[in-house]
């Protein structure tokens, strides 16, 4: 998993559980509606839904990337001096 990767997950969890809170009150509203489907569908439905919110990145890995990151990025500028300086 990259960074890239990781703040997308993030993102997406985010939005979920902002999501969640709204289709919640809309849930509620449609129920009385909607009899006809059953309690387990509904709750199959929220924990579906509920599984990304907990999300909680891998700090080892993100320090790993992270660590990978600079070490290129000090490669690079090292070559840039090396290569401005004639």
């Amino acid at each position: 998993m990259d960074m890239a990767e990781m703040y997308l997950t993030d993102k997406l969890a985010r939005k979920l559980g902002e999501n969640d809170s709204r289709n919640e009150d809309v849930d509620m509203e449609n129920e009385s509606d909607c009899e006809s489907e059953s309690d387990d569908d509904l709750k199959s439905n929220k924990s579906s839904r509920g599984n990304l919110t907990g999300f909680k990145p891998n700090v080892d890995a993100l320090e790993m990337l992270l660590g990978a990151y600079f070490a290129q990025i000090e490669g690079t500028l090292n070559k840039l001096s090396t290569n401005a300086n004639p």
